[in-house]
């Protein structure tokens, strides 16, 4: 896994992107896409920090749409931890095409609203 550093004010530690989210030639999880999914519960702040550390992760591998979506409710991992559930669906241009990647991820975030982790 290829890693971004300094994304979404987390320190300078890097961030990486879930397996099932890089593009095909990085990854050998297979390719399955589906309309997303909303499920209510993780306010809208914290949506759009989640989709702009995963767009700031995943432009090193050529993204050309990021949509990500609340999958449910914030989960609190600590004082000074939440982790919120979100739907991810990540465009890449591949051969001439479009390849789409999705999946569920953890959007860990600090107490200052910081995306800290990708899961």
């Amino acid at each position: 896994m290829r890693s971004t550093p300094g994304v979404g004010g987390n320190g300078g530690r890097s961030l990486d992107l879930p397996p099932a989210l890089l593009p095909f030639e990085e990854s050998a999880i297979p390719l399955a896409v589906h309309p997303i999914e909303v499920l209510p519960g993780v306010p809208d702040n914290i949506v759009r920090a989640c989709r702009e550390a995963i767009e700031q992760a995943a432009a090193q591998f050529g993204a050309t749409s990021v949509r990500v979506s609340s999958a449910g409710s914030v989960r609190r991992l600590s004082r000074q931890r939440i982790s919120a559930p979100v739907q991810v669906s990540i465009d890449y241009g591949y051969q001439g095409g479009v390849e789409t990647r999705q999946a569920p991820v953890g959007c860990e975030l600090n107490a200052k609203g910081s995306v800290i982790g990708l899961t």
